[in-house]
């Protein structure tokens, strides 16, 4: 025995000096410093996370793979791509300018051929996410992915699970409206791809008609009548010879002078007048009214490594129990909004918004005299219109910090009934924007617009309504924080009529957003816009300004609430009388929403308009108030 000790000593040395270089070999293929192969449950890991990419989603480091394999802690040195740590430089809320403003690369990662010079495409990090205009966006940001499991009650309700760095993409939106997201796994993308849903309501109207204060009414008048026109003197100069009579020594010498002198050839005649007395319009009694709603809608919603997608098709009827005239109000509409970034330096964005409704939606450009409001408190004739806007947007880079945005925009209002067909109209506008990435928050811009405006009908006076605009602005989009960002356009519009008599016209033109969400559940929003709308009548130049505020808040999970508030100031200056007519409208929205399981939900909303004018001719309030009920396929 005392001659194999020796040897059994030896033999445990050399066993103990080869697990610890197997230890060491395995710990530098984990972290990537050497060129052998990664432990089997590194494999697994690994395996695990592809297959999440491919979803555009990859679990939060140093959660448990599905294989129960446990998870490698993320290295922080230079060796480890993607890893968390240190961000790389000119990420995050850096002063520095952003070399890659939008978010793209010069390389690939090898998972698809997408560009990986950002840290958030590279390996270990998920998916893409393109910032135009707003600036690269921080690493380790979290977003909530809902997932569908069986709760204790077999309820089947939606949980979440946090994703760091998801997909999100950046695009413009109409204009004025600032800047649209699209993240996966937050917001509406946290619905299922497809949903179908169908809502009844009941509600009450307290003024189905817009009827004015008073009903309307318009007392007796006594106005004085003209019969006959004055007539003026008609009367001429000429000279007269005039006797100076006979001398006092020469009887027969009598002398003579020349005098000018008027001569009447017909007398004046004063104006004949006689007094009338108009009788008065009786007053419309206020309408109030039970309404019942029936509305169908679908949407669809994703977000892929290059795209995002988000589709709204509703259609619907209200019927008003007690109203005078037409009785039911149909309702459609339908929103689109998708963004292609085509490759690392060019995306396309398109948006769409149409809706066909009665009731005036104040949020809207150039549709301040929709609906009953102008000329149908009788209740005669149909106040239904359609609305139309869509704008598209190719934005491309040509260097680190220069990009341009080229948009087209083409607008149309076109109103249901016939007697107010000359008030159909379309707009077309056509914009370069040219923006420079002062640093990873400001970004500099300078525009150009150019729009055309027509109106359909060939009516008498139509022509001076036709108009062409120009618009010459500056501006800025400015990143506060991940939260919080402001875009403003300050300059001038020029209008030109293509009828020389209509003239041209000159105008301060404004508009900007802030876009500000003050915690995970609550977003807020300010729009603002001053400058030419159309006018109700041929010749008239309308300016408006117009602030809109909205704001949401989910108080738990199942509560919510959201507010909408549009504020408008309108002056018509008439050509023909030249007088101005000042209109303001206060227009409030507030619902509130409980979520009772996946497929039920109560909602109640009010709604309250309150219309004033210099002339108090047209002077009413309204309120629309609905309890409504929603099932979701």
């Amino acid at each position: 025995m005392t001659r194999t000790r020796p040897l059994l000593t030896l033999v445990l040395a050399g066993c103990s000096w080869a697990h610890l270089s197997l230890a060491q070999s395995g710990g530098a293929a984990a972290g990537g410093a050497s060129g052998t192969a990664a432990p089997s449950g590194a494999s697994k890991a690994a395996a695990s996370d592809d297959a999440a990419d491919a979803d555009g989603i990859k679990p939060t480091d140093g959660t448990k793979p599905a294989d129960g394999t446990t998870p490698t802690k993320p290295a922080t040195g230079a060796g480890a791509a993607g890893a968390t740590g240190t961000p790389p430089k000119g990420t995050g809320s850096s002063d520095a300018p952003n070399t890659n403003p939008f978010g793209f690369g010069e390389g690939t990662d090898g998972t698809g051929g997408l560009p990986v010079q950002n840290s958030l495409l590279k390996p270990g990090n998920n998916g893409a996410t393109t910032t135009f205009g707003l600036g690269q966006q921080k690493t380790g940001t979290t977003s909530i992915v809902p997932v569908k499991q069986e709760g204790a009650g077999g309820t089947g309700e939606t949980v979440t699970k946090p994703v760091d760095n998801p997909t999100t993409f950046s695009a413009p939106g109409f204009f004025g409206a600032g800047q649209q997201q699209f993240t996966a796994g937050q917001g509406r993308f946290t619905r299922p791809r497809y949903r179908y849903t169908v809502s009844a309501s009941m509600g009450f109207d307290d003024n189905a008609l817009q009827t004015p204060d008073g009903g309307g009414a318009v007392p007796d008048r006594t106005v004085r009548v003209v019969t006959a026109l004055a007539v003026p003197e008609i009367s001429h100069i000429a000279t007269i010879r005039v006797s100076d009579g006979v001398g006092f020594f020469n009887q027969f010498n009598q002398k003579f002078h020349n005098e000018q002198r008027r001569v009447i050839d017909r007398p004046a005649m004063p104006e004949q007048t006689v007094l009338v007395t108009i009788p008065g319009i009786p007053g419309q009694p206020r309408s109030a009214s039970v309404v019942t709603g029936l509305n169908g809608s679908w949407d669809v919603q994703w977000v892929k490594a290059r795209s995002a997608l988000t589709f709204d098709l509703n259609a619907g009827v209200e019927y008003y129990w007690n109203r005078p005239g037409t009785a039911a109000d149909y309702t459609g509409g339908l929103s689109f909004a998708y963004v292609r970034r085509v490759n690392s330096r060019m995306q396309f964005s398109a948006n769409t918004s149409l809706g066909y409704q009665s009731q005036p939606d104040y949020s809207r450009v150039n549709l301040q005299q929709q609906g009953r409001v102008s000329g149908q408190a009788s209740g005669q004739g149909s106040g239904a219109y359609l609305s139309v806007n869509t704008k598209y947007d190719l934005t491309y880079r040509w260097g680190h910090r220069f990009h341009t945005d080229t948009s087209f925009s083409l607008d149309a209002v076109l109103y249901a009934d016939s007697q107010r067909k000359s008030s159909n109209f379309w707009q077309a506008v056509l914009g370069n924007e040219f923006q420079y990435l002062y640093s990873s928050r400001v970004s500099l811009i300078g525009e150009l617009r150019y729009g055309v405006t027509r109106y359909l009908d060939a009516g008498v006076g139509t022509g001076s309504r036709d108009s062409n605009t120009v618009y010459l602005l500056v501006g800025s989009d400015y990143q506060f924080s991940r939260r919080t960002s402001l875009t403003f356009r300050l300059g001038e519009s020029a209008r030109s009529y293509t009828q020389s008599t209509a003239g041209n016209s000159l105008t301060p033109y404004g508009e900007g957003s802030l876009r500000y969400q003050y915690n995970a559940r609550s977003t807020f929003g300010l729009s603002g816009r001053y400058g030419f709308e159309e006018a109700a009548n041929p010749g008239d130049q309308n300016t408006v300004a117009r602030v809109g505020i909205s704001a949401t808040r989910a108080f738990t999970p199942r509560l919510s609430s959201s507010l909408g508030i549009n504020l408008i100031q309108n002056n018509e200056q008439s050509a023909a009388a030249h007088t101005t007519t000042a209109r303001k409208v206060t227009d409030i929205n507030l619902s509130l929403a409980y979520r009772f399981d996946r497929h039920f939900t109560m909602s109640t909303r009010l709604n309250y308009t309150l219309n004033s004018t210099s002339l108090g001719t047209n002077d009413y309030d309204h309120t629309r108030f609905f309890v409504t009920g929603q099932y979701e396929f």
